[in-house]
């Protein structure tokens, strides 16, 4: 995740996210422009990048004001002669009731700098992104249900993932980091911060092709011990022989997910073997194309359901005390079909499939709910097109390029930066993050 010879504005610099956020830019190579209204923590900040990056350039300037925002851009550009990353994170709170004498005034001051700001930057910023393609604007939101304040560290890691090549297939996308703050009210506690996962036991089921495979091969160099989980055996061996050169030998476990007896054995097997679980990423899924009219149609709906969903439903139950007595976590792999009808990409016949997708991302947020007081986060992924077996398998899709059309980048996500954002999710980098989801679509939703 190198900013080497990258030009960064960092809005809001002068303490809190900003200055996390710039330290950590720094630390990655960048050249970092800090921006912000008091000269003397600008200053402060200054000095700490200094101590372990380039010098960073001060610009004080009040985002509020026009003439000031737009000093920022050109004082950059001058300077540096050009722009790759542009993080808004300059903000304020002020307080007031609709009915206060005083209301349009704060009301003012709150839009000028939380939003009109926003959209002046991205204005100057925009020909200089384009120029060097990497056109990412973070806006920074600040309340939870794990029960903890989220640290200015936190922030910046996903600030960095996000504006990092290992995230160029999600554009559009608003990534919350808020302890569960939507399912629940907040508090203090404390963690560590880290993205190994030596010592960790992980499952990954669907690990025979496709993104579980990458994942679990992403999951075992990083120090993991890793459970894959698949109906094919063959390829389960031949990801376990790729595992087995990178990390410690993988447990295979041969299994059929819509299968009640097979998914306990899934549980059991592991922890007999490792005698723990940290982490569960429920990946298996499949689709089957048949209208709502079609006489298969409620066939192929029960399979679709007990696969895509149903047995989430019970793999999350089972791992649940052994996910409690570690304080470990579950990442659902669901996709953009639980918000979107797909129309876009396959004709008509997903309706199981949107169905089990939709159903999977609120049974993830119900569950994140239930389970954050007892130290376990829950989080969901939703992958836009991906060429994976998946789609080749169930047939209906008439043209990739038309799929890789239908996206706002007009890319196809590979496999690996789906599972470098699992296991972004899945690390204590996100410890404040549970009850969310990611997507990773090349920008297919907002197209």
């Amino acid at each position: 995740m190198s900013f080497a010879n990258k030009v960064v504005i960092v809005t809001g610099g002068s303490s809190g996210i900003g200055a996390a956020t710039a330290l950590h830019f720094a630390k990655e190579g960048a050249q970092v422009a800090i921006v912000g209204r008091n000269e003397t923590r600008l200053n402060n900040v200054a000095a700490q990048i200094s101590e372990i990056g380039k010098k960073p350039l001060i610009i004080k300037a009040d985002v509020s004001k026009d003439d000031e925002v737009k000093s920022i851009v050109w004082t950059t550009v001058t300077k540096f002669g050009k722009l790759d990353v542009l993080v808004n994170n300059a903000g304020l709170i002020r307080s007031a009731a609709v009915g206060d004498e005083n209301f349009m005034e704060i009301y003012d001051e709150v839009i000028n700098s939380n939003l009109r700001s926003i959209f002046v930057l991205t204005n100057l910023a925009s020909p200089h992104l384009i120029k060097t393609k990497d056109a990412k604007w973070e806006e920074i939101k600040e309340m939870t249900a794990l029960k903890l304040v989220t640290q200015s560290d936190d922030i910046a890691d996903l600030i960095l993932y996000l504006a990092s090549d290992k995230a160029k297939s999600v554009t559009g996308s608003n990534y919350l980091i808020d302890g569960g703050a939507l399912h629940q009210s907040w508090s203090f506690s404390q963690y560590t911060t880290n993205m190994s996962f030596a010592n960790k036991v992980v499952i990954v089921t669907g690990g025979s092709s496709g993104i579980g495979a990458t994942t679990a091969i992403h999951f075992a160099k990083e120090g993991a011990q890793v459970a894959i989980v698949g109906r094919n055996e063959t390829n389960l061996k031949d990801v376990a022989a790729q595992i087995s050169k990178v990390g410690k030998n993988p447990l295979i476990i041969k299994a059929d997910v819509s299968k009640d007896d097979e998914v306990k054995t899934i549980i059991k097997n592991t922890v007999d073997k490792f005698g723990k679980l940290d982490i569960l990423v429920n990946n298996a899924g499949l689709v089957r194309y048949s209208d709502v009219g079609d006489e298969d149609f409620l066939e192929k709906y029960d399979v679709v359901i007990n696969t895509n969903l149903r047995s989430i439903v019970i793999l999350t139950n089972l791992a649940t005390p052994h996910l409690i007595k570690t304080k470990g976590n579950i990442v659902n792999i669901s996709s953009i079909a639980g918000s979107t009808t797909m129309k876009a990409f396959l004709p008509s016949g997903y309706a199981a499939y949107c169905t089990s997708k939709a159903g999977l991302d609120h049974f993830s947020r119900v569950a994140a709910m239930e389970l954050a007081p007892k130290g376990v986060r829950v989080n969901i992924i939703s992958p836009g097109p991906v060429e994976t077996p998946i789609l080749v398998n169930a047939g209906g899709l008439t043209s990739w390029d038309k799929a890789k059309q239908a996206t706002a980048l007009e890319v196809f996500t590979q496999t690996d930066e789906i599972a470098d954002l699992i296991l972004y999710v899945a690390s204590d980098k996100a410890k404040s993050i549970t009850g969310s989801n990611y997507f990773i679509d090349g920008g297919a939703l907002i197209n």
